[in-house]
């Protein structure tokens, strides 16, 4: 950082012990298992409530119209990329700025809502044809086709508003007030479930109506936060910006934008694939599955969400070791849920959305989930790369990735339908993976530690996607496999995961339980 602004990130922070190895590990943990705790909470209400919307909206509005949605979604998502990365540098900036005074926070906060506001406008103005076109690639039909098209300038505004109030909530987050951000958060996506659902099914099933609905929550969402962040930050009188923040500012941004620019393309680009080669009603097939393994990302979500302010204001031996510790916490915890998760998958599925939609789904998540697995842990390095100030090295990773994973989606969406897209996305996930930990951690002794896991993990995803439903070889192979690998995780989590576990679900049941039974919880 500069130094009128701050000391660098990787200068020795106030609780600079943790670098020293001189911190208790139970205490990290438990520190961490709080904030990670309310990250955990806020996700759970608005996961409950999906599982039960997504079946009503593909009923209520259809499967076409339902599949646009997502690309709709998924656009606004994209092009989001130009805000240039300013949300992520604010939340590193600020976050890094912990023990300087409240007029450095504020004088960066100023300088980033100029920055945004002036490429919001430029959003605006780019945003019409850039959705247009990417509407343009999907096969509708003729009479569908004005709808579509029609909700373009609804999107724009929904992308200058998230540009705008995306940096609101940077702040606040920098500030670690993670309460506060998971109760906003939760109602926010709760309501985003429910609000254009109900418009849906009490006016009609109009795409301009359902996108309208929502930058209605979002702007109702997006005030709360400029409430919140006046006071925390806090955000003093209005500043002009200035030009060292700023060139920062736009440094760790501008590579933050080529990882927006292209991380979309890696993990949602097979969506746009399927669209353009088999149609809307596909990408409804596939963007079910997907959205409904990646639920559990909540875990090592919660986790990253919580260790990035401190990995900011770390120093980097600090920050390796709180990622060590996070690797093993990971390990453990995600390897009994991904694999309960492959082993229950069919029977869910059928039950929730019905035998006839749920077996065509069943297989794709099958083979996502080894790389939501892989992509879990994966996660702690990318968070110790960007909190570090280190982005460049996550986009160039990225870049080198694209054309591999394209033609890789193209062969095999072409000769295996939505499974092999499912496919190409897990290999390429599998990948990144391994690369960013070797890169973050410097060698590659993690390895050793996914080998098992990873192992256990493969023969589940192929016995249940390979070998038919009615199969005894499948479910024998499949319970044989939860059996071994249940017992292996129980067997080598570390005493730091069991802490972590104890405190997260005491954690949680304090702030869900009534009162009454919380005094006998915290003893």
């Amino acid at each position: 950082m500069h130094s009128s602004v701050s000391a660098s990130p990787r200068s020795p922070p106030r609780h600079g012990r943790h670098a020293q190895g001189g911190t208790p590990v139970r205490s990290l943990v438990l520190s961490i298992s709080r904030f990670a705790s309310y990250n955990l909470v806020g996700q759970i209400a608005p996961v409950i409530v999906s599982l039960v919307t997504m079946p009503l909206f593909v009923e209520v509005i259809g499967l076409e119209r339902y599949g646009v949605l997502s690309i709709c979604w998924l656009l606004l998502g994209y092009f989001g990329l130009l805000d240039l990365g300013l949300g992520r540098a604010a939340t590193q900036q600020i976050a890094s700025l912990r023990e300087a005074s409240g007029e450095a926070r504020s004088e960066v906060f100023w300088t980033v809502f100029w920055l945004s506001s002036g490429l919001a406008l430029v959003a605006l103005v780019l945003a019409y044809p850039l959705f247009k076109f990417g509407f343009s690639l999907q096969e509708t039909s003729a009479s569908f086709a004005a709808e579509v098209y029609a909700v373009t300038p609804w999107l724009a505004g929904s992308l200058a508003l998230s540009m705008i109030s995306g940096l609101w909530s940077a702040a606040v987050v920098a500030r670690e007030k993670f309460a506060f951000v998971n109760i906003v958060d939760s109602v926010t996506n709760v309501a985003m479930s429910v609000v254009p659902l109900l418009v849906a099914w009490l006016i009609k099933p109009d795409l301009v109506l359902l996108v309208a609905s929502s930058l209605a929550v979002r702007l109702l969402s997006s005030l709360t936060y400029v409430v919140a962040a006046i006071k925390v930050v806090p955000v003093k009188r209005p500043s002009r910006p200035k030009r060292a923040i700023a060139k920062k500012l736009l440094a760790y941004g501008g590579w933050s934008t080529v990882i927006a620019t292209i991380s979309p393309f890696l993990w949602n680009w097979d969506r746009f694939a399927i669209g353009s080669v088999i149609g809307a009603a596909a990408v409804s097939l596939y963007v079910i599955p997907f959205q409904l393994v990646w639920r559990l990302t909540i875990i090592p979500g919660a986790l990253t969400s919580a260790l990035f302010p401190r990995l900011a204001a770390e120093a980097e031996s600090g920050a390796l070791a709180l990622q060590n510790t996070a690797i093993l916490n990971l390990r453990s915890l995600m390897t009994p849920v991904i694999l309960v998760a492959i082993a229950v998958m069919e029977p869910f599925v059928a039950l929730w959305l019905g035998p006839k939609i749920g077996l065509q789904t069943a297989d794709v998540a099958h083979i996502l989930l080894p790389g939501i697995w892989i992509n879990a842990i994966a996660a702690i390095g990318i968070n110790v790369l960007l909190a570090q100030g280190r982005p460049a090295i996550v986009a160039r990773l990225h870049l080198s990735e694209v054309i591999p994973y394209g033609l890789l989606l193209y062969i095999l969406m072409v000769a295996f339908g939505i499974e092999g897209a499912a496919l190409a996305w897990t290999i390429r996930v599998a990948a990144d993976a391994l690369c960013m930990l070797r890169i973050s951690t410097g060698n590659f002794s993690f390895g050793r530690l996914l080998v098992v896991p990873g192992a256990i993990v493969t023969v589940m995803s192929l016995a249940s996607s390979a070998l038919p439903v009615t199969s005894a070889l499948r479910w024998t192979v499949v319970a044989v496999t939860l059996v071994i690998g249940l017992a292996w995780s129980v067997r080598s989590a570390p005493q730091q995961s069991r802490d972590l576990v104890a405190a997260l679900a005491r954690r949680v049941l304090q702030l869900t339980l009534p009162k009454r039974f919380r005094e006998g919880l915290s003893r």
